[in-house]
């Protein structure tokens, strides 16, 4: 066997993402320097996203519900509700990216994947906050006859 399949077989048959069991992560955000990318969020040493700013509201909007039984209606200003928003388009990821107090990391990486801060954790030694990536039970599906907006 050459050196080459040597490395190659390692590194294609070490696993780059949470396969199964959840994993305890202490992620890192730094600013890119890459064209049309904000921040670079390294999770893992093998899963790591260029996020761009997300926008997805309209600058107000209003949410309609009910509170016990009576209908109630939230008025929403869509800066403040997508100001820690972002996307990564490759690796089919949206999160909410909070700086305050330590990095605070939670949302969808990828078709599966899963990541939300641990708070009760203890932090790494270099002061990294907590989290946990696993693999969601389910594809999110959506039904037809949602009878909540």
């Amino acid at each position: 066997m050459t050196l080459f399949t040597v490395i190659a077989v390692f590194i294609f048959c070490t696993p780059r993402y949470v396969d199964g069991a959840p994993t305890f992560v202490f992620p890192k955000i730094f600013q890119s320097r890459i064209k049309g990318a904000e921040k670079i969020l390294a999770i893992t040493k093998y899963l790591t996203m260029n996020l761009k700013k997300s926008s997805v509201f309209a600058p107000e909007f209003f949410i309609h519900s009910t509170r016990n039984g009576a209908p109630v209606r939230y008025h929403m200003q869509g800066p403040d509700m997508e100001k820690n928003l972002y996307h990564s388009v490759e690796n089919m990821a949206s999160v909410d990216v909070s700086e305050e107090e330590g990095v605070k990391i939670e949302g969808i990486v990828g078709d599966r994947l899963r990541i939300k801060p641990m708070p009760m954790m203890a932090r790494s030694l270099d002061g990294s906050d907590a989290h946990l990536l696993y693999t969601a039970e389910e594809h999110i599906r959506h039904s037809q006859d949602q009878s909540d907006y």
